[in-house]
Formats: structure tokens, C-alpha cells, sequence
């Protein structure tokens, strides 16, 4: 965490930043590989294919950006959780 001190109290949390907007990653269309056309994605071929099989052999759906962000950022490596059996087939999720 980084401290920042400011001269006056804040009068609002406004940034004038707009978020980019929320988009779907066709898999449906292209299938697990589409993960990999995202620039910063640390999925592995195994988290590829999970993911794929969820949104779309269990949801029929595609997946947003933000989904995909989330669950690549909670299942990284600085933040997987796994039991002392290891592996990823006792993934604490």
C-alpha cells in the first residue's frame, strides 16, 4: 500500500477517468484459444480449456472481459491456494 498525503480534503472521488468498456470474448466462436488473443492472460492451456467448458458447455454463453480478468487474476500464481496433496485437481476455490 502506498500513503498519499493531500494538501486539502478531498471534495469528491471523481477522476475524469471513463473504464473501457465491457466486451465478450467469443468463445463460442473460437473456442479456448480465443483466451490467448488477450494481451496479459496468465492461463496455461489447462486453465484455457476450464474456463471454456464452463462458459460454454455449462453457461452456452461467452464470458466478458471482466469475468475473465477476475478469474485470471484469482487462480494466478501469487494467488492459487492449493492443499498439501498439490496439484491443481485440489485447488481450493
Amino acid at each position: 500500500m502506498t500513503e498519499c498525503l493531500y494538501d486539502q480534503p478531498l471534495q469528491t472521488f471523481e477522476t475524469g477517468i471513463l473504464p473501457e468498456p465491457v466486451f465478450e470474448i467469443p468463445l463460442l466462436e473460437k473456442g479456448p484459444d480465443a483466451l490467448l488473443e488477450i494481451p496479459g492472460l496468465a492461463m496455461d492451456e489447462w486453465d484455457r480449456n476450464l474456463y471454456y467448458d464452463y462458459f460454454v458447455k455449462e453457461e452456452g454463453r461467452n464470458p466478458t472481459i471482466v469475468e475473465i480478468r477476475d478469474l485470471d487474476n484469482a487462480n494466478s500464481e501469487h494467488s492459487r491456494t492449493v492443499t498439501s496433496k498439490g496439484g491443481r485437481s485440489s485447488m481450493v476455490w
